[in-house]
C-alpha cells in the first residue's frame, strides 16, 4: 500500500514536471513564433515602403517627349516640380542701375524653392489687374513659357530644357517692370 502510494506520488511528480517542460516549451515556442511574426511583419514593412519609396522615385523618373503631358504634371504638382527643377535654378533680372544694360544672374537653391502653380496662369488674361496672356515658344530642345502683360510691366519668362530624355526647368527671367 505505501508502496503504491509512493508510486503514485512519484507519478505525479513526473507528471507535473513532465507538464510544466512542456509549458516551458510551449512558452518558448511561443516567444519564438511572436519573435518570428515580428520579424516577418517588420520585413513586410520594409517591403512595402521600399515599393512605395520606388513606386514614388519612378513616377520621377519616367519621363516623356512630349512637353504638354510633362507640363500638365509639372504645373500642379510640387513633388513632381521640385524634382524636374536642375538646381541651383538660374534666377535672371536686370541690374537695378538705370544707366547700365546687365542682368544679374542668382541661384535659387532647392530650399530656397517655392513652389509655382502655373494652372493658376490659365485665366491670367481675364483678371481686372495685372492680366497678362501666356506665350509657349519651342526652340527645338528647349520651351519658354513666358508670361506677357496686358497693359502692364509683367514679362516673366521660364525656360525649360529637354536634358537626358527629360524636361526640366533651367531658368526663369524677370524683366517685369
Amino acid at each position: 500500500m505505501i508502496n503504491n502510494k509512493i508510486s503514485l506520488f512519484l507519478s505525479l511528480i513526473i507528471f507535473i514536471n513532465c507538464k510544466n517542460g512542456n509549458n516551458l516549451n510551449s512558452q518558448k515556442n511561443s516567444s519564438q513564433e511572436l519573435l518570428h511574426n515580428e520579424k516577418v511583419s517588420n520585413s513586410i514593412d520594409s517591403q512595402l515602403n521600399e515599393i512605395q519609396t520606388t513606386n514614388h522615385t519612378q513616377e520621377f523618373t519616367i519621363c516623356d517627349r512630349d512637353f504638354f503631358r510633362f507640363f500638365g504634371k509639372f504645373k500642379n504638382d510640387s513633388l513632381f516640380q521640385v524634382n524636374k527643377i536642375k538646381f541651383p535654378l538660374q534666377s535672371i533680372y536686370p541690374s537695378d542701375d538705370l544707366e547700365s544694360d546687365y542682368n544679374i544672374i542668382d541661384s535659387i537653391s532647392q530650399q530656397e524653392y517655392k513652389f509655382i502653380n502655373f494652372s493658376r496662369h490659365e485665366d491670367g488674361w481675364k483678371k481686372e489687374i495685372n492680366a497678362f496672356n501666356i506665350e509657349l515658344e519651342n526652340l527645338e530642345n528647349i520651351y519658354l513659357y513666358r508670361l506677357k502683360g496686358i497693359d502692364n510691366g509683367i514679362n516673366m519668362t521660364y525656360k525649360f530644357q529637354f536634358i537626358d530624355s527629360c524636361w526640366y526647368l533651367v531658368a526663369m527671367e524677370n524683366y517685369s517692370t
